[in-house]
């Protein structure tokens, strides 16, 4: 059986697959019809593991681990991280208090900037996220750490 071809400028469009017997005009009862979106979902990065947040004296590091697709399976081995790039958020419940870049596994929210966003120390509800970019999706499900 072929493989579906999808072309990129189709993820998001609304199409309609039909299949059948190979030879005759794809229409009538010996075919079988399917509506779908394609999302590429198979593209978007993988959320990063194992948050992890501790005191230094600059302030508070986060660190990850991120995933990588390696053929049919995923990895959480080292990889070469300078490659990937992190978005890091701090919110407020739902409510994003301040987000960067990274490139690499760990990111540092000096002192300065947390008592600028939380002048009365960690508010209930605060929470730190890392989400990964992937070229053709953009950003992938976010990992999040609640402090």
């Amino acid at each position: 059986m072929p493989r579906l071809e999808v072309d990129e400028g189709e993820r998001g469009l609304l199409r309609l697959w039909r299949a059948g017997p190979k030879g005759l005009a794809p229409a009538g009862s010996r075919f079988s019809e399917c509506q779908g979106v394609w999302t590429a979902r198979a593209r978007m990065p993988w959320r990063p593991v194992h948050l992890k947040l501790e005191p230094v004296a600059e302030g508070w590091r986060l660190s990850w681990v991120p995933c990588v697709a390696r053929g049919d399976s995923w990895d959480t081995e080292a990889v070469d991280a300078e490659a990937l790039r992190f978005r890091v958020r701090v919110m407020q419940g739902e409510v994003v208090v301040r987000e960067w870049e990274v490139a690499g596994t760990q990111a540092l929210y000096a002192d300065a900037l947390q008592a600028a966003d939380f002048p009365q120390g960690w508010p209930v509800g605060a929470a730190l996220g890392v989400a990964q970019w992937g070229a053709g999706w953009g950003w992938g499900d976010e990992a999040r750490l609640i402090v």
